[in-house]
């Protein structure tokens, strides 16, 4: 059953209750539906991920937390999901997110030279800024929508032929 792939590749909730960073949640860590591998909070949970991770924010792990918490998916495989998006992908994800923000808004894509300063970024933002916003949240959509299809559709399919195969012992 995929509910035992994802049991084994998750963290335990008690590691996650003691984490730092996560301690001020208090006692809504406890909830079970944040620990449950049901087919819904996983798929919950792949959305929020996925989604959380396209956004070009800090902190998007706490972003995924409020939102698994009032969705009721699963927390650690959200939280997962969202370390896709690190210090070596973001880059790309953000340019491609930018270009993506151009081709919806109808703006040519401008030849930025990049350089690694705070005085280039802000000279910058102004013009790059509405392009990965709404790139990131309009590709942030639809990879969780597909990702919760997905999911819904591989478990649906995985039971069927669990069942298929006992039928036929």
């Amino acid at each position: 059953m995929p509910r035992k792939l994802f049991k084994r590749f998750s963290p335990e909730p008690k590691q996650l209750r003691q984490h730092q960073h996560l301690k001020w949640l208090g006692q809504v860590l406890h909830e079970p539906y944040l620990w449950s591998f049901g087919r819904k909070n996983i798929a919950r949970a792949f959305f929020i991920g996925l989604f959380c991770c396209m956004l070009p924010i800090p902190f998007q792990m706490v972003l995924a937390v409020v939102l698994c918490i009032s969705w009721q998916a699963n927390l650690p495989i959200a939280i997962g999901l969202v370390w896709i998006s690190n210090p070596i992908t973001m880059p790309a994800i953000l340019y491609i997110n930018y270009k993506f923000g151009n081709w919806l808004l109808n703006l040519s894509a401008q030849d930025h030279q990049f350089i690694f300063s705070l005085q280039w970024l802000t000279q910058q933002i102004e013009h790059i800024w509405q392009p990965i916003l709404l790139g990131s949240i309009i590709s942030g959509i639809v990879v969780g929508i597909c990702s919760y299809a997905i999911v819904h559709l591989l478990w649906i399919w995985r039971i069927r032929r669990t069942w298929k195969k006992r039928h036929q012992r």
